[in-house]
């Protein structure tokens, strides 16, 4: 079974009509809409984009070959404290941790 790919990419210095629709689209939504997406079996997750404090950018996606891939963070995803806390750390700039059971790591 393939591993499920996380990718991350640091932006710095987006240009500014791509700044505000990734404001609008994607921090408007929040992690909320992705948990969504993965409880309806979508096979990839993102791309989440977030703006650190700093003004750097964050961006975040996960894919996978099947939904038995996807399963394993399915089931975080159902764990209301684990959202929150993944969405808290995101918010704070801090976008991986192994603790976070994020898969890729």
């Amino acid at each position: 079974m393939r591993e499920a790919k996380w990718s991350v990419l640091e932006l710095f210095r987006p240009r500014p009509e791509w700044r505000e629709r990734v404001g609008r689209e994607f921090l408007a939504a929040g992690v909320a809409r992705r948990v969504a997406l993965m409880r309806a079996g979508a096979h990839a997750l993102g791309p989440f984009e977030i703006e650190q404090a700093d003004g750097r950018w964050w961006c975040m996606s996960w894919e996978f070959a099947s939904p038995a891939e996807a399963a394993p963070l399915q089931q975080l995803a159902a764990d209301p404290a684990w959202c929150e806390r993944i969405e808290v750390r995101l918010l704070e700039g801090h976008p991986y941790d192994p603790s976070d059971g994020l898969p890729g790591f």
